[in-house]
């Protein structure tokens, strides 16, 4: 008798174990899904990976990503087919018209990112009177699409951002 109850025992306990085990590769490969999730912005022709639990909001022309303690941003706003100059002419109006008393620390590099042409800024500011670093990025998915991705934080949370900004901005792609 009591080897049939233990049997019993057993046979719930491996079934327990299975069933946190299931849960768990369930809870992995749904976060795994969400977090390689690709969203695109229309006017610049591009995708990117949506970072894990950040939201959305967009206008007509501007797409802004919040994170989840909306501590940190990412805004898609179309720029002016143009030359190398007349981009960055662009490039800084906007950053002054969005980011208060903005520090340029560095005058920006040309780059490609997946192949597309651009250029990298980074500096720091203001917005609402908090100071807030940011790195700044135009890139073109064609000569008439060029884009201004901004990626900022507060600057107490700018060092946790940053890899989740790199990481997306290494994701865009034409679409």
């Amino acid at each position: 008798m009591m080897d049939v109850a233990r049997q019993r025992h057993e046979g719930a306990t491996i079934g327990r174990f299975l069933a946190v085990l299931a849960f768990a590769i369930f809870n992995l490969a749904t976060e795994t899904a969400r977090a390689q999730e690709r969203a695109t912005y229309d006017p610049g022709n591009l995708q990117f990976a949506l970072p894990d639990r950040w939201s959305v909001e967009t206008s007509k022309q501007q797409l802004t990503l919040v994170a989840p303690n909306e501590d940190g941003f990412v805004q898609f706003m179309p720029l002016q087919p143009g030359n190398d100059a007349s981009l960055r002419t662009q490039v800084a109006l906007l950053l002054t018209s969005s980011i208060a008393d903005t520090v340029v620390a560095d005058p920006g590099n040309g780059i490609a990112i997946n192949g597309m042409p651009g250029f990298r800024v980074t500096g720091s500011g203001s917005s609402d009177a908090t100071p807030v670093q940011f790195i700044a990025v135009a890139v073109s998915s064609s000569p008439a699409r060029p884009v201004l991705v901004l990626a900022y934080a507060a600057q107490d949370s700018f060092p946790a951002h940053a890899p989740v900004f790199e990481a997306l901005l290494a994701s865009l792609r034409r679409r």
